[in-house]
């Protein structure tokens, strides 16, 4: 039985571009999207809590786990709550200019979104095998 990676091997993993990322946002948000009819206008914050949440639990979000991705740091030290929330609400940024920081991710050498740069985090591939929670 093979170890667990250290934390110096995950970031050598395979980074993940645009369309993965974008599938694991999508299951993500179907999954979220069932909630809207219950929370309506507390949409928004329980979302951002989703994410924010379990990135700094586990670094993944139910479709990231399901495509077993993981959000780690430049750095190699741990995603913590300030880290997630930075994160997570830079996205919006990415967002607002017509998704381009989210397209980012598809061209840039590091497949880093403009708000993984903004964070210091990258998306990466997780080998099968390794327990995401």
């Amino acid at each position: 039985m093979a170890s667990p990676p250290m934390v110096g091997d995950i970031l050598l993993m395979p980074r993940v571009g645009f369309w993965k990322r974008l599938l694991a946002d999508l299951l993500d948000f179907i999954l979220l999207g069932l909630l809207v009819p219950l929370l309506g206008k507390g949409f928004l914050p329980v979302a951002v809590l989703y994410f924010v949440g379990l990135w700094t639990w586990r670094g993944t979000t139910i479709g990231s786990l399901l495509l077993r991705l993981k959000i780690v740091r430049t750095d190699g030290s741990a995603l913590t709550f300030a880290v997630a929330l930075v994160r997570s609400l830079s996205s919006f940024f990415s967002l607002l200019v017509f998704g381009l920081g989210f397209l980012w991710a598809g061209w840039d050498r590091e497949k880093q979104s403009w708000h993984d740069k903004i964070a210091g985090t990258v998306v990466v591939q997780m080998p099968k095998g390794f327990a995401l929670i």
